[in-house]
């Protein structure tokens, strides 16, 4: 194998075959037997690099395709995680805004019996006055 792509090296035996095309269209008219023998290995020489280009293309993308499956598994797992902390985190706010809820009803609770309590000693107050004979 090639330190090139298969792609870039399939251009450049694409690129050779067409100027093999052109030559071989200006051997036409002169043709001989020599040159047909000439023609015929070039040909097998041709045939076996579009074999070996193939081999190497379809083995490039199946790593291609092994490499990008394992970034949408790892993504996948990320996507988990992250969805697992939005979870984790959602829970810690509704128990926040239920012990917020607590403390609400606990205030409004103190409230009213500390408006009992100084209904209560607004009346003893009076009383004390009244006993004291205070206006």
């Amino acid at each position: 194998m090639s330190d090139k792509p298969a792609i870039d090296r399939m251009v450049e035996v694409s690129a050779a075959m067409e100027r093999t095309l052109a030559r071989l269209e200006a051997m036409y008219a002169t043709l001989d037997v020599a040159a047909m023998m000439r023609l015929e290995a070039g040909q097998a020489a041709v045939q076996a690099e579009i074999a070996g280009l193939r081999t190497d293309f379809l083995s490039e993308i199946g790593n291609r395709s092994a490499d990008i499956m394992g970034k949408v598994f790892e993504l996948r797992t990320d996507i988990t995680h992250i969805r697992d902390d939005i979870a984790v985190n959602m829970g810690a706010v509704d128990q926040v805004e239920r012990i917020n809820e607590n403390t609400r009803s606990d205030m409004r609770q103190m409230r009213e019996q500390m408006s009992v309590m100084w209904k209560q000693l607004k009346q003893a107050q009076e009383d004390i006055r009244t006993l004291k004979g205070e206006p």
